[in-house]
């Protein structure tokens, strides 16, 4: 008997501590979205949780390290949904890529804990955990990217990468600096008509973009007048 309750008490002790980690980790993604990376602490931790702050310690040795396992956590999430997403990253036409990218875009804008991920890697450049979760991101739309220019000539794939690239960082810069009271230049993201909105004009401009063909492929398609 005796044994048996040690082994209860050791298991109950086990689950709690899994439930604490998982809360602590969790609890920083909590931050990010109503916060922001500069109120990430202990004090904050423990006020939004109501964790006594020596189980961080406890736990992960160190504030620094519970951060990491958090960024750790996400960059595997990623990882994750990227490899699901390759069966329709084999997509063959041109419009169910580009809805494919506005997909990515909207799980961007609802994912508010990734927007500050994505913003502090680049305050914080040197920051070796952040900088592999940005280029972990970004490896989504550079794949779908690749897949759009196929069968392009290399004058059109320069344009084309400008193109994406000035819309997806435009995209991104809209994103994160909406919030409920914040216009920019009359619209807002974070109402559900401009965003809307947004996401139609990215439609049609990354439609019109890649169905554009270079002044020379089209030149050379233009017959040649007799005289």
């Amino acid at each position: 008997m005796l044994v048996k309750k040690k082994r209860k008490e050791v298991s109950g002790l086990l689950r709690n501590k899994s439930k604490t980690k998982e809360r602590l980790i969790a609890g920083i993604g909590q931050i990010l979205e109503e916060d922001t990376f500069t109120g990430l602490s202990v004090t904050t931790v423990f006020k939004k949780l109501r964790v006594n702050p020596k189980l961080i310690y406890l736990y992960f040795e160190s504030f620094d390290n519970l951060v990491n396992t958090f960024l750790q956590r996400k960059l595997e999430q990623l990882e994750i949904a990227a490899k699901a997403e390759r069966k329709a990253y084999r997509l063959n036409d041109s419009a169910d890529l580009i809805e494919v990218i506005i997909a990515q875009m909207e799980k961007f804008h609802e994912d508010g804990a990734l927007k500050k991920l994505i913003h502090w890697s680049l305050a914080e450049r040197h920051h070796k955990l952040l900088k592999t979760l940005q280029e972990s991101y970004m490896n989504h739309f550079r794949t779908l990217f690749r897949l759009l220019m196929r069968k392009k000539t290399m004058a059109d794939r320069k344009r084309l990468v400008a193109a994406l690239d000035v819309l997806l960082s435009g995209f991104f810069f809209l994103s994160m600096y909406s919030s409920a009271d914040v216009f920019f230049l009359g619209f807002n993201m974070a109402t559900d008509v401009d965003r809307q909105r947004i996401f139609d004009t990215l439609r049609r401009l990354l439609s019109a973009e890649v169905h554009k063909e270079s002044a020379r492929v089209r030149s050379a398609k233009m017959p040649i007048k007799k005289t």
